[in-house]
């Protein structure tokens, strides 16, 4: 025979279940409840009372860059525009006169300035050698400041045909750079509240040295 039970509300399902109705006599109303709940969640969600799964999410997300974007601008970027370095070649006396005499790409005057001037363009580079065996360089990076001491060792070694002569206490001493800060930066304040390590002389150099 037909069922002609009249349609329950869901709280009166509830109800009825926590009343003790066996399974049979709720069948049909899981599809009810799963109907119902869609509906109320599609109300809700047109209300814009809660969002879609992932909109958290993928706005936290991006949130997060723009605020890494912004840190990313904020920080300071330096570029390295030279490397001072300095090395011996383990010899107490180089005759500098008869070196580039033999050299090319040099410069001696010792009038003007006590050392050897060696240009050199692989790599490229700048290289002072004094009578002492002495070497300060001027290179673009620490890696071509390395490979131009050793060039320049191998050189002197070939030339003065002294097997003595090589690459020694080799070290980097400067290293400059250049960078730039979204910003602008008081000087006289800089040196004022940091003078154990800034100093500002506009008189004599238009820009904070900090050490």
């Amino acid at each position: 025979s037909a069922d002609t039970s009249p349609a329950l509300s869901p709280n009166m399902k509830l109800k009825a279940l926590m009343g003790g109705l066996s399974l049979n006599e709720l069948d049909g109303f899981e599809e009810e409840l799963e109907e119902e709940l869609e509906t109320e969640i599609d109300e809700l969600l047109q209300k814009g009372e809660i969002k879609p799964t992932g909109v958290k999410e993928e706005s936290d997300s991006k949130q997060a860059e723009s605020k890494e974007d912004e840190i990313e601008k904020n920080v300071v970027k330096p570029r390295i525009k030279g490397v001072m370095s300095r090395m011996n070649l383990a010899v107490e006396q180089i005759d500098l006169l008869s070196l580039t005499q033999k050299m090319r790409n040099t410069e001696y005057n010792p009038k003007r300035y006590p050392g050897l001037i060696l240009r050199s363009r692989q790599p490229r580079s700048v290289s002072s050698i004094f009578a002492s065996g002495k070497v300060t360089l001027q290179t673009r990076t620490t890696g071509e400041a390395k490979q131009a001491a050793r060039k320049v060792a191998k050189l002197v070694q070939k030339i003065t045909g002294n097997d003595s002569v090589r690459c020694s206490d080799f070290e980097i001493t400067n290293i400059l750079g250049s960078g730039s800060v979204p910003f602008r930066v008081r000087l006289e304040n800089l040196a004022s509240e940091h003078h154990k390590y800034a100093s500002y002389e506009p008189d004599l150099f238009p820009g904070s040295i900090i050490i």
